[in-house]
C-alpha cells in the first residue's frame, strides 16, 4: 500500500483518481531526484574544498623561494 501523508493525515494512495495516483508518481519520482541532487551537491563541495586545498599547496610550493606576492607573481608571467 503506497501512503501519503497530508496534513497530519495518512491517504491510500490506492483510493486516489487515476490523475492523484500519477500525481504521487510524479513526486515520488521528484523527491528521489531531489535527493540526488542533494547528494552531487556535497559532493561537488567536498570536491572543491579538496581542489581548494590542493591549489594552496601547489601555490605554497611554488612561491616558497621566491617571497613575491601572487599577484606580482603573476603579472610577471605574462
Amino acid at each position: 500500500m503506497n501512503s501519503v501523508e497530508i496534513d497530519g493525515v495518512t491517504h491510500d494512495v490506492s483510493l486516489f483518481s487515476q490523475e492523484g495516483q500519477q500525481i504521487f508518481a510524479v513526486l515520488l519520482e521528484n523527491n528521489k531526484r531531489l535527493q540526488e541532487a542533494e547528494v552531487a551537491v556535497a559532493i561537488y563541495k567536498a570536491s572543491a574544498i579538496t581542489l581548494i586545498e590542493r591549489i594552496k599547496k601547489e601555490a605554497v610550493e611554488r612561491y616558497k623561494e621566491e617571497p613575491m606576492s601572487l599577484g606580482a607573481a603573476l603579472a610577471s608571467d605574462y
